[in-house]
């Protein structure tokens, strides 16, 4: 650093002169330099002299690693082929940030069987639902005569095969133009990965953010004429067929003399329109005017501007061979609040011992790679089994019955007893399974199909590897019920119209 004195000004000799200035510190530690000279030139030089040096973390250019003061993992189930949820607790000790390009980065989460994709869904515990999001680039939104806003869906213009259900789906704020529904969000109910159709989630009129959904998707914003025709008429502008969405409307302005389009004037921009949207005006002569088999009016192009938008993916990047997730952070991480999110994952059937997993960050704030504290992707074994059967018809004029049964005999103290439950493809549905008096939710239980019916030498898997250690009592026993409430006739003949067969692994 040199610094001239300036012309009139001196530096004095009986008091301390101070000169403070900003440098910015690298990425990687250093322990800063051993020693700093002054020296000055002029009419009156100074030979370098050593300065003395701030001790410490005050050491001149000193860097110091960044770290993570918190770095939990753990998960919620080592039963094997059992839906995990593995939960991650971090705190950075540096900010992390979208501003600064912050990534995070989970290396290790090691024998899971849910495959690889761009769009893994996450949750957070509390706080802002999208902080984090895919490092996938923003993708557009549309719409197609068979995905339509006005039945909550949308079109996403992503030619991969990837999944995107049960992701966040959170709108980005143009750099220009309208900001409808900049910012809002909602989930994913389902996709349909050959039509790139997202049916949103909404419930009571609502996003999953909680306020109304957002109905000003695909309005147009302006309308051009790129060719003015023949034929025309004044009046009320026409949508072409196979528009998406609804609510359009104009007024055409048209040269009385020559039947040539001037322009269209909107009065209702609608919503949940595509750019291929057109539009067209009345023609003065029609079959039923002037008796023409065709129209009238020829030569008029009407071309319509929607206004594009496009959404972050709310999501994780999962790699299942490295067990690797990758998060780039749409916010800002709190240094000084933990910040807790989980993902689920599904066990592999073979047994093996935790996963060391270890947590970094990149982008302008780097930081190292730490390992995590906790247990995550430890499977164990089992390798013995019991059965139980659960059978019940309806008494005389009822469509409905219920039955119980119980496992016993275990041992007791193990961290896995997976369950599962398969029921005869007689006439049952609407099957309810009960384990030591807790229902399970219609997400653990998947009813039998159409086609399981009269088909009494199937049997369709309600569910399987359900860890149920929890409910084994004391005594060694696991208490099963069953009910149905819609049971028709019992084609099989056996006298049980509902029949459940239940193993236990362990």
């Amino acid at each position: 650093l040199v610094l001239a004195v300036a012309p009139g000004q001196t530096v004095p000799s009986t008091s301390v002169t101070i000169v403070k200035f900003d440098l910015n510190n690298p990425t990687i530690p250093q322990t800063g330099p051993s020693m700093i000279q002054l020296s000055a030139k002029g009419d009156v030089p100074f030979s370098a002299v050593a300065v003395t040096l701030g001790i410490g973390d005050n050491a001149p250019l000193k860097v110091v690693a960044s770290t993570f003061s918190i770095a939990n993992i753990g998960q919620s189930s080592s039963a094997p082929a059992a839906d995990n949820t593995i939960t991650v607790t971090l705190q950075p000790g540096i900010i992390l940030s979208k501003s600064r390009d912050s990534i995070i980065t989970l290396h290790g989460i090691k024998g899971s069987d849910t495959a690889s994709t761009d769009a893994l869904p996450i949750a957070m515990s509390g706080g802002d639902a999208v902080v984090f999001s895919s490092p996938i680039s923003d993708i557009g939104v549309s719409f197609s005569p068979n995905c339509k806003l006005e039945d909550d869906k949308i079109e996403l213009s992503d030619n991969s095969e990837t999944d995107f259900t049960g992701t966040i789906l959170h709108f980005n704020t143009p750099e220009s133009g309208p900001l409808n529904c900049s910012s809002r969000w909602t989930k994913v109910k389902s996709y349909n990965i050959s039509t790139r159709c997202a049916t949103l989630t909404v419930t009571s009129g609502s996003w999953s953010d909680g306020q109304a959904k957002c109905s000003d998707l695909g309005f147009v914003q302006e309308v051009r004429v790129l060719g003015g025709g023949t034929g025309y008429q004044a009046g009320a502008a026409v949508v072409g067929d196979g528009a998406t969405g609804l609510g359009l409307s104009g007024t055409c302005n048209v040269d009385t003399d020559s039947g040539r389009i001037l322009s269209v004037s909107l009065s209702n921009k609608g919503s949940g329109y595509s750019p291929t949207t057109r539009i067209s005006c009345p023609a003065v002569c029609t079959s039923s005017t002037c008796g023409i088999s065709a129209h009238g009016a020829m030569g008029g192009e009407v071309e319509v501007s929607v206004v594009q938008r496009s959404v972050v993916v709310i999501a994780g990047q999962w790699d299942q061979l490295t067990g690797t997730i990758v998060l780039r952070v749409h916010a800002e991480l709190s240094i000084t609040t933990p910040t807790v999110f989980s993902f689920q994952v599904r066990n592999s059937l073979t047994p093996q011992g935790k996963s060391d997993v270890w947590l970094m960050a990149g982008g302008q704030t780097p930081i190292g790679s730490k390992s995590m504290n906790g247990t995550v992707m430890l499977i164990e074994g089992a390798n013995t089994s019991l059965t139980a059967t659960c059978a019940c018809t309806p008494a005389v004029g009822a469509s409905s019955c219920s039955c119980a049964s119980n496992v016993t005999g275990l041992p007791t103290g193990r961290a896995v007893y997976a369950l599962k439950a398969e029921v005869q493809c007689n006439s049952a549905t609407n099957v309810v399974v009960t384990v030591s008096d807790v229902a399970q939710t219609s997400d653990v239980v998947k009813q039998p199909p159409i086609v399981c019916r009269d088909a009494c030498q199937k049997y369709h898997t309600l569910f399987e590897w359900l860890n149920v250690a929890s409910s084994v009592d004391a005594q060694g026993k696991l208490p099963l019920k069953v009910s149905a409430d819609t049971i028709g006739t019992d084609y099989c003949g056996g006298g049980d119209n509902l029949k459940v067969l239940f193993t236990l692994y362990y």
